[in-house]
Formats: structure tokens, C-alpha cells, sequence
């Protein structure tokens, strides 16, 4: 059965940013471009043809900008923890000096991750000013284009700020501020703006005027889509009740929230950095040796290239991106099931990811929770989950105590952002 996904259009550059969160939130557009009118036309947000619903830039840009500042903190997240190690002659120095737990806000390493999650949020958030003052214009399905505009802005508004409190903090030894937009926001208050805009996706995707647009409109899936990341949220932060709320009503078995790249376009960021030319940084050897049997040789699949460096084998140019899917929601369900807030077949749950690789590779008993930490290194690799599982205390007790002598459990601010708020 085909993965449901979100299709990536090919993005419109429509602004060129730079730098700190300043430049992000008020970048401006140049003379020689769109104006601020033009934005503002409801066929930058989306059009409609009979049933079909296709993307304006507006709401490409924002899923395009949603698969750099994916790839740019899985990779930096990975190599915070034992799923990425640094090469021995990389170019970038971000992925060594995370590994190597030295970044700081002064080498500025982590910076180029701040400023895409920064750009996703700028960039959803004005999606969401631009569909508020926009001005029917008599083009087809004027409302629809309107509300799939706020179900887009703010399911990846949601998700941004949920990366921003995942990936930063004023203080990299504990839970601290970021600032966005002028004011520093503690993490708290990041989960909390993530929690209204994903909410506020959900409402929208479930209004009658997309209901209205059948097939070419994905309820479930848009639906599942913010479900699964408030579920993912909470349990990143230890709230297992609250996340079984959403549990439900998240992503299918077989549903994914996903990047499809435009073989035409720019390549998957993960391939560029981990694929069969990876230079900078590879698949570390623990979890290469730590691989049980062939459904999770398969489900990290990895190679030595020419360099001698191990890449993902399963990562192609434009290889889909992965945000969430069913497989990570049965991972969730069986955890919940372990730690006796639902009820409930764990074991049954668990083979229900494993054996779509391999049916002989299937538990034959019920799993524990150190069993489900080891599912989760292996099928959620390389999404960000793990450094979440070392904060959270999920992972075994010898390598969390290594994991509590690092002194960067979050990144650091890039050096202008730190002490202060924005101008």
C-alpha cells in the first residue's frame, strides 16, 4: 500500500534571508521582486481546479524550508548522541564539535541549524499574516485556498517551534531560552506556542470547507499529521498521558508525514550529507554493531564509501524525508502499553513495525522498556528522537550516564543571540 504523504512542489525564492532571528523576521523583499500586494494574492497560497488542490509558492517555500530545518536537526540532534560520529578530515566542523561536545556560541557552529529553524517559523507565521489580509480576487475556491493556507502555516509553525525547544537553549546544559522575534521564550513557552498552532492545524484541517474538496484533500492525514506531533511532543517531554490523548487520532499504520523532493529541485538534505558521498560525518559503528537481526539491517541499511566513510544505503537524491509516520505511533502505543497507561498487546504492537522488514525477525516476547529503546534507536534513526530519549531517561543506564557528563544537552545560541533580545 502507498504511504500517504504531503507532496513538495518545486519552492519559489520569494525573500532572501540571512543572519540572526532579526533579519529572519523582517527580511525584506527586494525592489526588483514581489511586492508585499502580489504575496498577498490568494494563488500564491494555493489554487484550486475542480477537485484538485495544488500549492502556490507561499505554501511550497514553507514545506520546502520544513525538509532544510528537518535535515539540518536530524543531523545535528544525531551527532549530539551515539547514531552519527564525526570523519576524520570533515570539512564542516559543525557535526565534530557537537560530537566532540565543544560547540559554542562564539565558533558559531550550530548557527546555520538556528537560522533554518528560524526561517521555518518566520516563514509559516507569515504564511498565516499573509492569508489574514489577503482579498478574495474571484479566483476558484477562494475559502478553501484560505483554509488550507492556516492548516499549512500552522502545522509547520507547530513544528517549528517544537525543533527550536527540541534543539536549543540559552544554557546547552539545560532546559532554557530562545529567542524569537524580539522576546526570549523559555522552553516551556516554545512547547506552548507549538501546542496552538498544531492544535490550531487540526481545526482547520477538520473545517467543513476542506471536508468539502473530498480526495484531493487529505483529512486523516492532515489531521494525523499534527496529532502525531503533539503526541511526539509530549512524549519527549515525559507526559505519557497526555500524549496518549492524541494518540488516537495520529498518523495510521501505514500514513507519513514526509518531504517528497522534486526531481528537478534541490536534494533531500539528509542524502547531501549522509549519503554515498558523505564526507563530513557517518553512521556511528555502535549502533552499525548494535543491529539484532536482518529487519534492522534493513532498517539501517549502511555502506563504506571510497573515503571509507559509513553512509545510508537507502538515501537517495531526492530520497522523501521523514518527519513522523504510523511506524513511530506503534512504537509510541507500545511504549504507553509498557509503562501501564493504555492497555493493550505490546509485543503484537512492536512486530507490527518490525516485520514489514523481516517476518523472522519478529519479538517472541514482550518487550520492556529497554527493549523499546532499542526499537526506537533502530526505526526512528536519524530523526532527531534519540538525543529526545537520552533527556527524557529512556536510554539504558550505562550510556545515559555518559550522556549526563556532556555538557551540551541542547545547542548553543548563535553568539549574537545570546544575552539579549532582539531589537
Amino acid at each position: 500500500m502507498k504511504n500517504l504523504r504531503y507532496i513538495l512542489l518545486s519552492a519559489v525564492a520569494l525573500v532572501t534571508l540571512a543572519g540572526c532571528d532579526k533579519w529572519i523576521d523582517n527580511a525584506k523583499t527586494p525592489s526588483n521582486s514581489l511586492t508585499y500586494d502580489d504575496l498577498r494574492r490568494p494563488g500564491m497560497m494555493a489554487s484550486v481546479k475542480g477537485k484538485i488542490l495544488t500549492d502556490g509558492a507561499l505554501t511550497a517555500n514553507v514545506k520546502t524550508l520544513a525538509g532544510q530545518a528537518s535535515s539540518a536537526a536530524f543531523m545535528a540532534l544525531g551527532a549530539m548522541t551515539d547514531e552519527l560520529t564525526p570523519t576524520k578530515v570533515p570539512n564542516a566542523l559543525v557535526y565534530k564539535a557537537l560530537s566532540d561536545d565543544n560547540a559554542s556560541s562564539a565558533g558559531g557552529e550550530a548557527d546555520g541549524v538556528f537560522n533554518s529553524l528560524q526561517n521555518l517559523r518566520a516563514r509559516a507565521e507569515e504564511l498565516l499574516a499573509i492569508e489574514a489580509s489577503t482579498e478574495d480576487d474571484g479566483s476558484a475556491g477562494y475559502e478553501i485556498v484560505r483554509a488550507y493556507a492556516r492548516h499549512t502555516g500552522h502545522l509547520y509553525a507547530g513544528y517549528a517551534y517544537k525543533l527550536l525547544a527540541d534543539c536549543f537553549s540559552s544554557n546547552p546544559s539545560a532546559a532554557g531560552e530562545v529567542p524569537v522575534n524580539g522576546k526570549n521564550l523559555t522552553h516551556e513557552a516554545l512547547y506552548a506556542e507549538a501546542i496552538t498552532h498544531l492544535q490550531a492545524a487540526v481545526r482547520e484541517a477538520d473545517a467543513e470547507v476542506l471536508r468539502g474538496m473530498g480526495g484531493a484533500f487529505n483529512r486523516d492525514l492532515a489531521v494525523g499529521s499534527a496529532e502525531a506531533l503533539l503526541c511526539k511532543l509530549y512524549m519527549s517531554r515525559g507526559q505519557y498521558t497526555e500524549a496518549s490523548a492524541h494518540l488516537d487520532a495520529a498518523l495510521g499504520e501505514k500514513a507519513t508525514m514526509q518531504i517528497v523532493y522534486n526531481v528537478n529541485g534541490s536534494p533531500n538534505g539528509l542524502y547531501s550529507t549522509l549519503g554515498e558521498t558523505a564526507r563530513d560525518v557517518e553512521v556511528d559503528a555502535d549502533i552499525v554493531n548494535s543491529l539484532r537481526n536482518d529487519a534492522e539491517r534493513k532498517a539501517v541499511p549502511t555502506a563504506t564509501n571510497k573515503e571509507g566513510n559509513r553512509y545510508l544505503t537507502n538515501l537517495q537524491r531526492h530520497s522523501p524525508l521523514t518527519i513522523t509516520d504510523g511506524a513511530e505511533m506503534l512504537l509510541i502505543r507500545a511504549e504507553l502499553i509498557v509503562r501501564g497507561v493504555r492497555t493493550g498487546d505490546a509485543l503484537a504492537t512492536v512486530n507490527r513495525v518490525i516485520t514489514p522488514y523481516d517476518a523472522a525477525s519478529a519479538l517472541t516476547t514482550q518487550p520492556s522498556l529497554s527493549d523499546i529503546d532499542h526499537l526506537r534507536r533502530v526505526y526512528l534513526f536519524l530523526r532527531g528522537e534519540r538525543t529526545l530519549d537520552y533527556r527524557r531517561g529512556l536510554v539504558d543506564s550505562a550510556k545515559q550516564q555518559t550522556w549526563q557528563s556532556r555538557r551540551l544537552k541542547w545547542m548553543p545560541l548563535p553568539e549574537n543571540e545570546t544575552g539579549k533580545t532582539n531589537d
